[in-house]
């Protein structure tokens, strides 16, 4: 519970960076794959190879829609750790509800910014949403 709420803290930080700036840290990212290997090692994750097989496999899709320019590398890091925090098991409801709120949140941002859509999509916001229900649940 310790490593959640910190983890919790500093996605809801995340979350408002990326809301302001459009930018998610790496400094961030880092503190928060430090805090999520910590619990992992601190609580004892019995898939720990699974978990870290499905964040080194999202970091590489990651790279690859960067490289697209589908979505920024901040986007790929962050759901890469998160994906490593939650594990495969949880993993799967994760990207479920990430995909319902990313498609809300494009369908809000092709009606509000019809004009200007230089800007780009806060992603992590979704992507800290679907963390927490995933705590949640």
């Amino acid at each position: 519970m310790f490593f959640d709420s910190i983890a919790a803290a500093l996605l809801c930080w995340v979350a408002i960076s990326d809301w302001r700036s459009r930018i998610i840290s790496n400094k961030n990212i880092l503190l928060l794959l430090i805090i999520i290997s910590a619990q992992k090692v601190f609580e004892g994750d019995p898939d720990f190879l699974g978990s870290l097989t499905l964040g080194l496999s999202t970091l590489l899709m990651g790279l690859v829609l960067f490289n697209l320019q589908v979505w920024g590398a901040g986007d790929g890091k962050l759901t890469a750790v998160l994906l490593f925090g939650i594990g495969p098991v949880s993993g799967q409801m994760a990207l479920f509800i990430n995909g319902c709120v990313v498609a809300t949140l494009v369908t809000a941002a092709v009606l509000y910014y019809q004009k200007d859509q230089r800007r780009g999509l806060p992603f992590g916001i979704p992507l800290a949403f679907g963390y927490f229900l995933v705590l949640l649940t």
